[in-house]
Protein backbone atom coordinates (compact mmCIF):
# COMPACT_ATOMS: atom_id res chain seq x y z
CA UNK A 1 0.00 0.00 0.00
CA UNK A 2 1.57 3.35 -0.77
CA UNK A 3 1.55 6.46 1.27
CA UNK A 4 -1.76 7.96 1.58
CA UNK A 5 -2.77 11.37 0.33
CA UNK A 6 -5.19 14.03 1.22
CA UNK A 7 -8.19 14.19 -1.19
CA UNK A 8 -8.46 16.42 -3.61
CA UNK A 9 -10.33 19.68 -2.88
CA UNK A 10 -14.09 19.85 -3.85
CA UNK A 11 -15.34 21.88 -7.03
CA UNK A 12 -18.90 22.56 -4.67
CA UNK A 13 -16.20 23.98 -1.41
CA UNK A 14 -18.14 23.94 1.72
CA UNK A 15 -21.08 22.94 3.32
CA UNK A 16 -22.83 25.52 6.67
CA UNK A 17 -21.50 22.77 8.65
CA UNK A 18 -17.80 23.74 7.51
CA UNK A 19 -17.70 19.83 5.34
CA UNK A 20 -16.22 19.21 2.06
CA UNK A 21 -18.88 19.02 -0.38
CA UNK A 22 -19.06 15.76 -2.28
CA UNK A 23 -22.73 15.08 -2.26
CA UNK A 24 -24.01 13.24 -4.77
CA UNK A 25 -20.37 12.82 -6.28
CA UNK A 26 -20.04 10.35 -8.78
CA UNK A 27 -17.85 8.16 -6.96
CA UNK A 28 -16.07 4.84 -8.12
CA UNK A 29 -12.40 4.05 -6.56
CA UNK A 30 -11.01 5.96 -4.01
CA UNK A 31 -7.57 4.52 -2.76
CA UNK A 32 -4.82 5.57 -0.29
CA UNK A 33 -6.34 8.76 -0.04
CA UNK A 34 -7.28 10.74 3.64
CA UNK A 35 -10.47 12.45 3.72
CA UNK A 36 -11.42 14.42 6.79
CA UNK A 37 -14.63 16.58 7.28
CA UNK A 38 -16.11 15.42 4.38
CA UNK A 39 -19.90 15.05 3.15
CA UNK A 40 -20.30 12.01 0.54
CA UNK A 41 -24.21 12.20 1.09
CA UNK A 42 -25.80 10.69 -2.32
CA UNK A 43 -22.51 9.88 -3.74
CA UNK A 44 -23.55 7.01 -6.97
CA UNK A 45 -20.63 5.23 -8.59
CA UNK A 46 -20.93 5.84 -12.40
CA UNK A 47 -22.47 3.15 -14.93
CA UNK A 48 -19.79 1.73 -17.25
CA UNK A 49 -21.02 1.92 -21.63
CA UNK A 50 -23.53 -0.73 -20.37
CA UNK A 51 -25.47 1.23 -18.07
CA UNK A 52 -24.04 -1.08 -15.11
CA UNK A 53 -22.63 0.50 -12.17
CA UNK A 54 -19.01 0.48 -11.55
CA UNK A 55 -19.22 0.20 -7.37
CA UNK A 56 -17.51 2.39 -4.92
CA UNK A 57 -14.25 0.67 -3.79
CA UNK A 58 -12.77 2.39 -0.98
CA UNK A 59 -9.19 0.92 -0.24
CA UNK A 60 -6.41 1.88 2.41
CA UNK A 61 -8.54 5.08 2.90
CA UNK A 62 -8.24 7.09 6.08
CA UNK A 63 -11.63 8.65 6.86
CA UNK A 64 -12.50 11.02 9.82
CA UNK A 65 -15.92 12.41 10.47
CA UNK A 66 -16.81 11.45 6.85
CA UNK A 67 -20.75 11.11 5.78
CA UNK A 68 -21.38 8.37 3.56
CA UNK A 69 -25.33 8.33 3.55
CA UNK A 70 -27.77 6.89 1.09
CA UNK A 71 -24.26 7.16 -1.03
CA UNK A 72 -24.51 3.57 -3.66
CA UNK A 73 -23.28 0.89 -4.72
CA UNK A 74 -20.27 -0.33 -2.41
CA UNK A 75 -17.90 -2.86 -3.98
CA UNK A 76 -15.62 -2.29 -1.23
CA UNK A 77 -14.89 -0.29 2.11
CA UNK A 78 -11.58 -0.86 3.28
CA UNK A 79 -9.29 1.10 6.01
CA UNK A 80 -9.72 2.90 9.13
CA UNK A 81 -12.92 5.23 9.64
CA UNK A 82 -13.31 7.19 12.86
CA UNK A 83 -17.06 8.80 13.71
CA UNK A 84 -18.27 7.82 10.03
CA UNK A 85 -21.50 7.79 8.75
CA UNK A 86 -22.88 5.09 6.12
CA UNK A 87 -26.69 5.30 6.64
CA UNK A 88 -28.89 3.33 4.33
CA UNK A 89 -25.59 2.96 2.19
CA UNK A 90 -25.87 0.36 -0.51
CA UNK A 91 -24.06 -2.69 0.19
CA UNK A 92 -24.82 -5.63 -2.15
CA UNK A 93 -22.66 -8.14 -1.42
CA UNK A 94 -19.90 -5.64 -0.40
CA UNK A 95 -16.82 -6.63 1.86
CA UNK A 96 -15.96 -4.39 4.96
CA UNK A 97 -12.58 -4.48 5.81
CA UNK A 98 -10.76 -2.36 8.35
CA UNK A 99 -11.00 -0.41 11.50
CA UNK A 100 -14.49 1.19 12.16
CA UNK A 101 -14.51 3.17 15.54
CA UNK A 102 -17.56 5.44 16.70
CA UNK A 103 -19.69 4.81 12.85
CA UNK A 104 -23.55 4.91 12.02
CA UNK A 105 -24.23 2.17 9.65
CA UNK A 106 -28.01 2.73 10.58
CA UNK A 107 -30.71 1.55 8.59
CA UNK A 108 -28.16 -0.16 5.42
CA UNK A 109 -29.29 -3.52 3.85
CA UNK A 110 -25.93 -5.53 4.13
CA UNK A 111 -27.80 -8.47 2.29
CA UNK A 112 -25.06 -10.88 1.13
CA UNK A 113 -22.25 -8.83 2.43
CA UNK A 114 -18.79 -10.05 4.22
CA UNK A 115 -18.07 -7.75 7.23
CA UNK A 116 -14.12 -8.61 7.98
CA UNK A 117 -13.28 -5.98 10.44
CA UNK A 118 -12.68 -4.27 13.98
CA UNK A 119 -15.94 -2.54 14.79
CA UNK A 120 -16.01 -0.17 18.14
CA UNK A 121 -19.15 1.44 19.28
CA UNK A 122 -20.89 1.55 16.51
CA UNK A 123 -24.20 1.58 15.51
CA UNK A 124 -26.26 -0.99 13.36
CA UNK A 125 -29.71 0.10 14.20
CA UNK A 126 -32.43 -0.95 12.38
CA UNK A 127 -30.12 -2.92 9.26
CA UNK A 128 -30.66 -5.73 7.74
CA UNK A 129 -27.93 -8.11 8.44
CA UNK A 130 -28.42 -10.79 6.52
CA UNK A 131 -24.55 -11.43 5.59
CA UNK A 132 -22.55 -14.09 3.84
CA UNK A 133 -20.10 -14.12 6.54
CA UNK A 134 -19.47 -12.37 10.16
CA UNK A 135 -15.45 -12.58 10.38
CA UNK A 136 -15.85 -9.64 12.99
CA UNK A 137 -15.10 -8.34 16.59
CA UNK A 138 -17.71 -6.25 17.86
CA UNK A 139 -17.04 -4.04 20.88
CA UNK A 140 -19.65 -2.21 22.88
CA UNK A 141 -21.37 -1.92 19.34
CA UNK A 142 -25.83 -1.59 18.99
CA UNK A 143 -28.18 -3.38 17.22
CA UNK A 144 -31.30 -2.46 18.02
CA UNK A 145 -34.07 -3.53 15.42
CA UNK A 146 -31.66 -5.18 13.65
CA UNK A 147 -32.37 -8.37 11.29
CA UNK A 148 -30.40 -11.22 11.70
CA UNK A 149 -31.03 -14.39 9.70
CA UNK A 150 -31.70 -18.00 11.12
CA UNK A 151 -28.91 -19.24 10.26
CA UNK A 152 -26.86 -16.83 12.33
CA UNK A 153 -29.19 -17.53 15.30
CA UNK A 154 -25.93 -18.04 17.47
CA UNK A 155 -24.65 -14.32 16.71
CA UNK A 156 -28.06 -13.38 16.89
CA UNK A 157 -28.95 -14.15 20.25
CA UNK A 158 -25.22 -12.30 21.58
CA UNK A 159 -26.02 -9.10 19.30
CA UNK A 160 -29.36 -9.01 20.65
CA UNK A 161 -28.81 -9.71 24.22
CA UNK A 162 -28.19 -6.55 25.77
CA UNK A 163 -28.09 -2.50 24.01
CA UNK A 164 -24.54 -2.42 24.04
CA UNK A 165 -22.77 -5.57 23.42
CA UNK A 166 -19.01 -7.13 22.50
CA UNK A 167 -18.19 -10.30 20.89
CA UNK A 168 -16.17 -11.81 18.03
CA UNK A 169 -16.91 -13.93 15.43
CA UNK A 170 -13.53 -16.01 14.60
CA UNK A 171 -13.33 -19.97 13.09
CA UNK A 172 -16.82 -20.24 12.88
CA UNK A 173 -17.71 -19.55 16.40
CA UNK A 174 -19.12 -16.78 18.59
CA UNK A 175 -16.78 -15.47 21.63
CA UNK A 176 -19.31 -13.40 23.82
CA UNK A 177 -17.37 -10.14 25.18
CA UNK A 178 -13.98 -10.90 23.16
CA UNK A 179 -12.75 -9.02 20.56
CA UNK A 180 -10.09 -9.72 18.25
CA UNK A 181 -7.91 -7.25 15.99
CA UNK A 182 -7.30 -8.37 12.37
Amino acid sequence: MRNQVPIPPSPHGLLPDGRVNFRGFPLNVAAAVVIESADFTGARSPKNEYGADLLIMLAGVKCTDVIFDRARVFHSIDGTFDHCSFKKIGTAGCGLTGTFRDCDFSGTSFRKAHLIGNFIRCRFHDCNLRLASWGSSFSECEFAGSTIDDIFADIREIAMSAPVVTFAVVSGKVKPGETRHY
